[in-house]
């Protein structure tokens, strides 16, 4: 236990450093562009994150809950078979995105730029599988997350004076997202690297992948939707404030996902110890709650302060942040429902409240727009995420015995 206390510190230590470096590159990209290019940027990061997640069929999900069983030899051959899958599905769905973008209005450099970013975004999301499952998170988040946005962040500091447009800001993006694969391709042990093979997950070894494809697909497009929502309904000032909003938000939770991020190994590995499983369950519920309420009530304080950061403008968004904030300690609440649903094999279950909880927030969302405005979206949201979450805990009480609530009784 006390080797899972400094695995999870230390994760958490690495994921609060990339989370800083990243706001760092949002807060930069915000000042030196103007408000319309900042709402681009977070429009289309959003776009390739649910593109990577669409392409991935399940399978990141599958590395995730089958390697830490299976020996070290056979994940070579396994990864092989994930990339080429990936690679093959990734063609048609970027040629429908393609069509849609040209009509939007994008420049070919843009589009291009964007193609690549979506493509290795695909790859890195099952390199997190892999690095996850084989108990090496920190490496991934050393090599992803922080290498590229220190990159970027770099990269736009010595060009500041050169970069006026958004294709312009892209490229710079894109070639941030090539030295992160670069590393993990020529750096790392042979498992872990990208190679293609003739062959490819079948349709009858990727059906029973369904429920929890559907299940991650569901909670990228609760995280990542409401930007695209809001880029078709509102102005780009308002996607702007609302994404440096949601940036600060989700620094709140970076935290609990480092603590989920170290526990699912451990989680698959005990799965049919329901006493060690319910007092790391409890654990983690407790670790995160507690850092998003210290986070919140800090943000109170100096929320307007740190949204200034971004530049005066953005100050307007300061009850959208709290509100974003409040959504994510929401799920914090009911702790680690969604793991522990994955790792029981609830995926069915899990999967049908996921769809249906997404399908009330696009029936929902636009009414309350209407007559909220922003925070209309934020509503459905919660309102969202309380469905999946109180089912998923109800569930595992009542079959398992496995109380994730951050207060029991």
């Amino acid at each position: 236990m006390n080797n899972l206390y400094i695995r999870i510190v230390l994760s958490a230590s690495v994921s609060v450093f990339a989370a800083a470096i990243n706001f760092i590159l949002n807060v930069y990209i915000a000042r030196i562009f103007k408000e319309e290019v900042f709402a681009s940027y977070s429009f289309y990061i959003s776009l390739a994150t649910i593109i990577s997640v669409i392409v991935s069929l399940g399978i990141n999900q599958y590395l995730l809950l089958n390697i830490p069983k299976i020996n070290k030899e056979a994940i070579s051959e396994i990864s092989k078979k994930a990339y080429t899958s990936v690679s093959l599905f990734f063609l048609p769905v970027i040629f429908i995105t393609i069509v849609y973008l040209y009509f939007r209005g994008e420049n070919i450099a843009a589009i291009l730029s964007f193609i690549f970013i979506s493509y290795i975004a695909s790859i890195l999301l099952l390199k997190q599988s892999i690095y996850t499952a084989l108990k090496k998170i920190i490496v991934y988040q050393m090599c992803d997350k922080v290498l590229r946005n220190s990159f970027i962040l770099i990269m736009l500091f010595f060009l500041s004076n050169e970069l006026t447009t958004f294709y312009e800001l892209i490229m710079v993006v894109a070639g941030g997202y090539f030295l992160s694969f670069f590393v993990m391709q020529f750096n790392l042990n042979k498992s872990e690297r990208y190679d293609l093979s003739s062959d490819f997950f079948k349709f009858i070894d990727i059906k029973n992948l369904t429920p929890l494809y559907f299940v991650f697909l569901t909670t990228t497009l609760m995280s990542n939707v409401d930007i695209l929502i809001l880029d078709s309904i509102t102005t780009e000032n308002n996607v702007a404030v609302f994404s440096a909003s949601q940036k600060i938000a989700l620094l709140s939770g970076f935290f609990l996902n480092a603590i989920a991020n170290i526990l699912v190994p451990y989680f698959v590995k005990e799965s049919k110890n329901k006493q060690e499983i319910g007092l790391k369950a409890k654990m983690s519920s407790q670790f995160g709650f507690a850092s998003i309420s210290v986070f919140f009530v800090a943000m109170c304080f100096l929320g307007e302060w740190v949204l200034s950061i971004f530049g005066e403008g953005y100050k307007t968004g300061y009850f959208i942040m709290l509100c974003l904030i409040i959504n994510i300690m929401l799920s914090a609440l009911y702790g680690q429902t969604l793991t522990l649903m994955k790792v029981k094999n609830e995926g069915k279950y899990l999967a049908k409240l996921m769809i249906f909880s997404i399908v009330v927030k696009f029936i929902i969302v636009y009414p309350l727009f209407l007559y909220f405005g922003v925070f209309g979206v934020v509503i459905s949201s919660s309102i969202c995420t309380l469905i999946w979450n109180h089912f998923s805990y109800l569930k595992l009480k009542n079959k398992y015995s496995i109380n994730t609530l951050v207060f029991q009784r």
